[in-house]
């Protein structure tokens, strides 16, 4: 088994005061790098650059809804993978879009309720 450890002054380990805006920005997004795909608020205040930065955008959910139309159009036809703009698309990818794709959903379903 294999374990990555953060540095001990990784962004993505140190709380961050309400009022540093680039810092919560650049430590979200290293977060999300990192595969993160939610991240902790100590301030009410963070809530709003976790959702907007944290949520997939609409060019990911669209390019993730192609690649899942695709790879499932692919299955029909028996086949294991497909090309998608250039690219071979296998079952670790068609996963991890189909994932992009119920979060930005399950996203837009929590907005519409609010």
């Amino acid at each position: 088994m294999s374990i990555a450890w953060l540095p001990v002054h990784s962004p993505s380990t140190c709380p961050i005061p309400g009022s540093n805006a680039p810092r919560l920005e650049a430590d979200i997004l290293t977060a999300r790098a990192l595969g993160f795909k939610a991240k902790t608020a100590v301030s009410n205040a963070h809530a709003t650059a976790i959702n907007r930065l944290m949520t997939p955008s609409r060019e990911e959910t669209v390019q993730a809804r192609r690649i899942v139309d695709a790879f499932e159009a692919a299955r029909t036809r028996g086949e294991g993978r497909v090309e998608v703009d250039g690219s071979l698309v296998e079952a670790p990818i068609y996963r991890t879009a189909k994932r992009i794709y119920q979060r930005a959903a399950a996203f837009a379903a929590a907005e519409q309720v609010e």
